[in-house]
C-alpha cells in the first residue's frame, strides 16, 4: 500500500484505535488497560460539558 497516496480526511476513532492489536501491546507494555482509556475520555468529556471551549479551525 502506498501510504503517500491515501487521502486522510478524518482522524480515527477512539474505538477503532483501540480494536488495534498494536495499540494493546503497547498499552500492555505501558501497564495501561484499555478501562483506564474510557475512563480518561468519559472524564474529559464530562470536563468539556461541564466547561465547554470554542475552537475554531480550518479544514484545508
Amino acid at each position: 500500500m502506498d501510504y503517500a497516496q491515501l487521502n486522510w480526511t478524518c482522524e480515527a476513532s477512539v474505538q477503532e484505535l483501540l480494536s488495534d492489536p498494536i495499540v494493546h501491546l503497547l498499552l500492555r507494555h505501558d501497564g495501561i488497560k484499555t478501562e483506564n482509556v474510557w475512563a480518561a475520555v468519559r472524564g474529559a468529556q464530562s470536563r468539556l460539558r461541564a466547561n465547554p471551549i470554542e475552537v475554531e479551525f480550518e479544514i484545508p
